[in-house]
């Protein structure tokens, strides 16, 4: 039954839990970390989210962390499916990346240049890695924790429903970056999924996957941003030996 007060706590709070980067967008001009973009919207991040997770748990809606058999979690598993996270996070990168390329192609032939992300484009910080690993582990705490853990408990759902569920709410929250975004995050989605349901590490294992592909697009853009603004110095900008 759909109805009772457990499931229409957990509707309440999916309803709620829909569109977390809308409050995100109206908390954002509120927080100012260091002038920097990156960090103030990481911390406007990790803050709903944070809140979300405290009124998860206010409602009672925590979720299991372990949907798996046990016979498949030794350590030689769990070895390998960590790697296997490290490494899924570079693939989900060329996937998206091909997800957004893919109508291009077929409407000209060519595929579309890689652009270094928008908010990533700065120099390197070791605390803007902090926050990314923060903001990315918010995330998957609420979607797939709460949210699959919630679906799985108060609706009964099979936890292969839970994921699918989990995913299309994770692609949906990006709906204001457009269709191609909800794609690519629902796809990015559906992978995380997939990690957490393998067992009683699973929740490590998505934000691992979740912090690597980060990670990777940080560094690549931070590299791509230097490069550029070294060739947009004029030739004759740079002193010459001798030239005083």
């Amino acid at each position: 039954m759909i109805f009772h007060i457990p499931c229409l706590k957990l509707w309440l709070f999916l309803c709620v839990a829909a569109f977390p980067s809308a409050y995100i967008y109206f908390a954002k001009p509120f927080i100012r970390v260091r002038e920097s973009k990156l960090l103030s919207e990481n911390a406007a991040t990790v803050l709903i989210y944070g809140i979300l997770l405290l009124l998860a748990w206010i409602m009672g809606i925590t979720g299991p962390a372990d949907f798996s058999a046990e016979s498949i979690m030794d350590a030689g598993w769990k070895n390998l499916l960590f790697a296997a996270a490290a490494v899924m996070g570079f693939i989900d990168l060329v996937l998206e990346y091909l997800e957004s390329a893919l109508p291009v192609w077929v409407r000209s032939r060519r595929l579309p240049k890689v652009r270094p992300a928008a908010v990533y484009s700065e120099t390197f910080h070791i605390s803007s890695v902090v926050s990314i690993i923060l903001a990315a582990a918010a995330e998957e705490l609420v979607f797939r924790q709460v949210i699959i853990g919630g679906v799985c408990e108060g609706l009964g759902w099979a936890p292969w429903a839970a994921g699918i569920v989990s995913a299309l709410l994770y692609g949906m929250n990006h709906v204001y970056f457009g269709r191609f975004a909800v794609i690519q995050k629902c796809s990015s989605g559906l992978i995380y999924s997939m990690f957490f349901l393998t067992g009683e590490a699973g929740i490590w294992l998505c934000i691992l996957c979740h912090v690597s592909q980060n990670i990777i697009l940080y560094c690549w853009s931070v590299r791509k941003t230097a490069q550029q603004k070294r060739v947009r110095v004029p030739s004759g900008s740079r002193k010459e030996p001798g030239n005083d």
